[in-house]
């Protein structure tokens, strides 16, 4: 009996006593054997010091309380919460964005979720200092009243104000260059410090449903556009217009790490500068709105921080062009009743900005449309360090980007002279081809056997 009692008394300790120690992956001692925390994790600081380019730090006021605003937030952070969110300007998590909902995208970043309210504060701060109050009610609309709302129609598995990330790029407190991205379903951004200039492209804001109790929190997007339509002579639509359909959705919207047709300076030459009705072809009062249009979007920004960017805008309106998807019938365009035939878009080029608007169609119950526009810059996106991610990027892009297709095909045939063009297969298609090279012999096993 004493035996019996001895064995399951030894029994309860090996099956109770769970083993302590780290459980936090992106820790330097993780313990993938531990099953409790133990409060044990340690977390090594982040090294930039490789990153090539760095510019020293601005003196500039607005630019300083930025660089401390950030700094105070970064300071209220844990460690386990810095690990999660801290990452090199020479990292290509930079460059990669997406505006899909949790279960289509795999973000990397720290959850708003998870960091706490004195912690979000100071982060919304930050926010507010990057964007004008026009720019942060529409980052506030989305995350805190469209998000809850979408979440409570449609579960909180992927829908919710917490899965939106917050990542950062270098140290704000002693580096001249730094950079701050958000992002989450229906929102995208990314805001750049190279010591005087912020770049703050690409952006990107959605909304869904369009109109809200009531509120459409774009609706100067959609008026100041429609009306600038509908001011186009029928021969001004049929010159701006290239398609009869709107595109489903604008801005770059597939899986982060696949391709992105604009990166950096790269990708402005897929019609861009030569689609639409050119700047000198409008009135000089049509000239006007359109200018006023372009500002109102430089408008989501600290006036502070965009004196250049209007600048180069302004100089640039002789080669703006833009261009309309949709309706032929300008007269049947208007944001007050549309109906599920008048899905539209609009896109303005100037050589220092781009931008493209849409409203799209939705199959959920209660909603038929959404909006959609994205910011980008021709001069760059990302600022100047796109530049340290791109070599690795732009072959991926040449051998993904649809516009690219036709160069693929040649490359992959004989050169003029008659030589053959070797082309050096990565890896993973190397791997594919063996993969299907086996697959072809044993199915011709099979028919040998069977026959």
């Amino acid at each position: 009996m004493k035996k019996l009692l001895l064995i399951l008394f030894c029994a309860s300790l090996f099956f109770s006593c769970k083993r302590e120690g780290c459980t936090d992956p992106a820790s330097l001692n993780y313990d993938a054997k531990a099953k409790v925390d133990d409060g044990s994790c340690e977390y090594g600081s982040l090294d930039c010091s490789t990153v090539s380019g760095l510019g020293t730090k601005s003196s500039l006021t607005t630019i300083a309380n930025l660089a401390t605003l950030a700094t105070d937030f970064k300071n209220s952070l844990s460690s386990a919460n810095l690990a999660t969110m801290q990452y090199c300007l020479n990292d290509d998590e930079l460059t990669l964005w997406a505006y899909l909902p949790e279960n289509e995208v795999d973000r990397e970043g720290l959850r708003i979720g998870e960091i706490s309210a004195a912690s979000l504060d100071l982060f919304e701060s930050l926010l507010q200092g990057f964007l004008s109050n026009q720019g942060y009610s529409k980052v506030d609309w989305v995350i805190n009243t469209l998000e809850p709302y979408i979440s409570s129609q449609e579960g909180t598995t992927n829908y919710g104000s917490g899965y939106f990330t917050v990542t950062m790029f270098n140290d704000p407190a002693t580096d001249g260059s730094w950079a701050i991205q958000l992002e989450g379903h229906h929102l995208a951004m990314v805001f750049v410090v190279n010591e005087d200039v912020v770049t703050f492209t690409p952006t990107f804001f959605g909304g869904r449903p369009r109109v809200y109790n009531g509120t459409n929190i774009y609706a100067d997007e959609e008026n100041l556009g429609l009306n600038f339509v509908n001011s186009l002579t029928t021969t001004q639509l049929a010159m701006a217009r290239t398609d009869t359909a709107a595109p489903e959705a604008t801005g770059y919207a597939a899986q982060k790490g696949a391709n992105d047709d604009h990166f950096g300076t790269y990708g402005y030459d897929q019609g861009e500068k030569t689609q639409g009705i050119g700047y000198a072809d409008l009135t000089s009062q049509q000239q006007t709105d359109l200018h006023d249009l372009i500002k109102y979007y430089v408008a989501n920004y600290n006036a502070n921080l965009t004196s250049s960017l209007l600048t180069d805008i302004a100089n640039g309106l002789s080669q703006t062009r833009f261009v309309w998807k949709g309706s032929m019938d300008n007269s049947n365009v208007t944001n007050l009743n549309i109906s599920a035939s008048d899905r539209y878009y609009y896109r303005i080029y100037n050589p220092a900005i781009l931008i493209e608007f849409d409203v799209t169609l939705y199959d959920a119950p209660e909603d038929t449309h959404h909006d959609h526009f994205v910011i980008r810059s021709p001069t760059g996106d990302f600022g100047p360090f796109a530049s340290l991610i791109h070599e690795m990027n732009l072959e991926k892009h040449l051998k993904t980007s649809p516009h690219h297709a036709h160069e693929r095909l040649m490359a992959s045939h004989h050169h003029q002279d008659g030589t053959h063009h070797h082309h050096h297969l990565s890896q993973k298609e190397m791997a594919m081809q063996t993969t299907e090279k086996q697959f072809i012999g044993r199915l011709l096993e099979m028919m040998k056997e069977r026959g």
